[in-house]
């Protein structure tokens, strides 16, 4: 069964699902460049391990049971001045890291290995949360490399990618900065009422760009995940769109037609 909305399917978002959406997109995506990509190019799936703090609220406390190194049966140590020394227990916070895996679309030419581009499909953890910063660092050095880079905003949620001047209306985003023009970067934006669009993919000079439809791929990937059989189109959403468009949205859900 496909998804009654037109492009992106705003209850992903809403009730959960982005981040199982998440990893099949980019695989979905990386075999529909992979088709199109000429000899000697090859689209090659990378990840990277995030190590994120807890929140204050899920950092345990622990109290640490009272001993004595080196202690000897029935002998106390004794401090330099003759005092026996002893250790009191003392309650510590543990530090906990979580582990948070993110996986993007690197280009290659062959047979160097020469990164071409990349593409980053952005998680709610660019966008709000504990590995936004990380992936900012990482954002800033990708721009000063030889590289084209292609960031695709699905969420409305979270903040937007910080650029020199606004972003033009819209709900969701993709962004093509080609290596030989920036700072400029062609900007695709369309509303949640929209279809997603067909985005060009650069390579080396002189090789013509690759032309990319997001909505077979994203049709692909809802109908073999089954998310009609988890969806409940029936409840709100809870995603920042406008007035309108949530009253749209939430219509289209409950009625099936776009």
């Amino acid at each position: 069964m496909p998804s009654p909305f037109p492009g992106i399917d705003p209850y992903l978002e809403s009730q959960d699902l982005w981040p199982d959406f998440h990893v099949r997109f980019i695989v979905a995506l990386c075999d529909a460049m992979s088709e199109q990509l000429p000899a000697p190019y090859v689209a090659r799936i990378e990840e990277r391990m995030n190590l994120v703090e807890c929140p204050e609220d899920e950092i345990k406390m622990v109290l640490p049971e009272p001993t004595v190194v080196g202690q000897r049966a029935g002998q106390a140590i004794t401090a330099s001045r003759g005092c026996p020394f002893r250790l009191e227990p003392v309650t510590i916070p543990l530090k906990y890291l979580e582990e948070y895996r993110e996986r993007f679309i690197e280009i290659h030419h062959q047979p160097t290995h020469k990164v071409v581009a990349v593409v980053e499909v952005l998680s709610p953890g660019n966008k709000a949360g504990g590995t936004r910063r990380d992936f900012l660092t990482r954002r800033s050095a990708l721009i000063r490399r030889d590289v084209h880079m292609i960031e695709l905003e699905f969420l409305v949620g979270g903040y937007r990618l910080p650029m020199e001047e606004p972003l033009p209306s819209g709900d969701c985003y993709a962004l093509i900065a080609r290596a030989e023009r920036r700072p400029d970067c062609d900007v695709f934006a369309w509303t949640v009422r929209d279809p997603l669009p067909r985005i060009p993919i650069s390579l080396l000079a002189p090789d013509p760009d690759i032309l990319v439809d997001l909505a077979p791929v994203f049709a692909s990937v809802y109908e073999h995940a089954r998310y009609a059989r988890s969806i409940d189109y029936q409840a709100a959403l809870s995603v920042p769109l406008a007035p309108e468009d949530r009253a749209w949205a939430e219509g289209v859900a409950r009625t099936g037609a776009h």
